[in-house]
């Protein structure tokens, strides 16, 4: 925390350095305007590419929660939670904590789009580590 010395100075510029000096304070939040434009939730929909069994099935819901330029999804696969960043210009990136699934795409105009690419594929596939990775398609729409 930064002292200011003002015991000699008359009150306005007492005051005005006290106010300086709480401006200061390193645990102010600033939110920047370019990145709060695409804060909000995200609702929409998450195809599958591939018609194999392996990478899934297609058409699921899915949710994104967008705040001062991070992003997250709480998924319905095994593999956790896609966490990430969000520029100025809405680019977006995202993975899980094994860096298993990679999401990469960009918000304009209250819609998300991007693509996943998952290197993991289901425990239900005798070959499923013949499979290529997999990806899918998502649309999201901001819901408030």
């Amino acid at each position: 925390m930064r002292f200011c010395q003002a015991s000699s100075a008359p009150r306005p510029l007492a005051l005005a350095l006290l106010l300086l000096a709480a401006a200061c304070d390193p645990r102010e939040i600033t939110v920047n305007p370019a990145l709060a434009q695409f804060d909000g939730l995200y609702r929409g929909s998450e195809t599958s590419d591939q018609v194999a069994s392996a990478c899934g099935t297609t058409g699921s819901i899915i949710k994104f929660e967008v705040s001062d330029g991070q992003v997250a999804v709480q998924t319905h696969r095994h593999s956790g939670r896609l966490l990430g960043t969000v520029g100025a210009d809405g680019q977006l990136v995202m993975q899980n904590a094994d860096g298993s699934r990679q999401l990469s795409g960009a918000i304009q105009d209250g819609v998300l789009t991007a693509v996943e690419t998952s290197s993991s594929t289901s425990n239900q596939d005798p070959y499923a580590s013949a499979a290529p990775p997999c990806t899918s398609t998502i649309r999201a729409t901001r819901i408030s």
